[in-house]
């Protein structure tokens, strides 16, 4: 079974949607041996939802089915201000930060970012066939997994001059210890959301777990439109993007104990980009 998990279903809506349509279902649908989870946004919530995934039983106590992989698909925070928003990553180290400390402020760049661990090989190769192959312009540089929001260009650039990294998100390094502890191969692939040089607004985490909060919060403070009304453009082409991604992944991979109809990127995708590293 390939498990396709993401932290907020905002990351997942749009991949439901299609393959229920393919399916040929009047609801969202997936194909056999394709799961969707949404497993929550930081460690706490990554750890546990991962775990239950790996080790939940039957109504009668069996065991029921678990995955065989895990695809990560999400939104990613740029910090490498050559790496433009709707970019697809696929990172070949997934890095965790380590809590500041006195001295924080000393550090050379490089001495900032704490141990790292790696997608399985296998799945990154299938990955970065799938991504060539949706026409997906995309590149492969290292993800730091932070603890909160990084909302400014300036909280960017920071991390960016102590951490070997082109994006950030807040799961990647959680989820691949999970899964290496579970025996589990492992793949994130991300599309940036808010380039380098782009501001998010400081409550989006908020906003994302409620509509009615989201409404009355705008409404509340009109002033935050213009922001909003950016990420509002960013965020469907973002989804796209993942959509692409993981429809050309399904192509390319086993699962349960076939192999699933190949399945062709969306007739949106784009013409094909460059397909490769940018970054090296």
């Amino acid at each position: 079974m390939l498990t396709i998990v993401a932290a907020m279903e905002q990351e997942l809506v749009r991949l439901r949607k299609e393959l229920g349509r393919r399916a040929g279902a009047p609801g969202p649908e997936l194909p056999s041996g394709v799961e969707l989870q949404v497993i929550g946004v930081g460690r706490l919530a990554v750890e546990t939802a991962v775990r239950s995934l790996t080790q939940r039983q039957g109504v009668n106590g069996e065991r029921s089915p678990s995955p065989e992989r895990l695809l990560l698909l999400g939104f990613a925070g740029g910090v490498d201000p050559a790496i433009g928003a709707g970019t697809l990553v696929l990172s070949s180290r997934y890095y965790r930060q380590e809590p500041a400390g006195p001295a924080h402020n000393l550090l050379s760049p490089g001495e900032g970012a704490g141990d790292y661990l790696a997608p399985d090989p296998e799945m990154f190769r299938q990955g970065a066939q799938a991504a060539t192959g949706a026409g997906e312009a995309w590149i492969n540089t290292d993800s730091l997994t932070v603890d909160h929001l990084v909302a400014t260009p300036e909280a960017k650039q920071a991390i960016r001059l102590r951490n070997p990294v082109g994006i950030v998100e807040m799961e990647d390094y959680w989820v691949a210890a999970a899964a290496r502890k579970a025996g589990v191969p492992f793949l994130s692939a991300r599309v940036v959301l808010d380039a380098a040089d782009q501001a998010l607004p400081g409550y989006l985490l908020r906003l994302s777990r409620s509509r009615t909060r989201a409404a009355v919060t705008v409404a509340a403070m009109p002033w935050r439109i213009p922001a909003l009304l950016g990420l509002a453009r960013r965020l469907p082409l973002a989804q796209k993007a993942l959509t692409r991604f993981a429809t050309a992944f399904l192509g390319q991979v086993t699962v349960a104990e076939g192999v699933l109809p190949r399945l062709e990127p969306p007739s949106s995708a784009m013409p094909a980009g460059s397909g490769g590293s940018l970054l090296g």
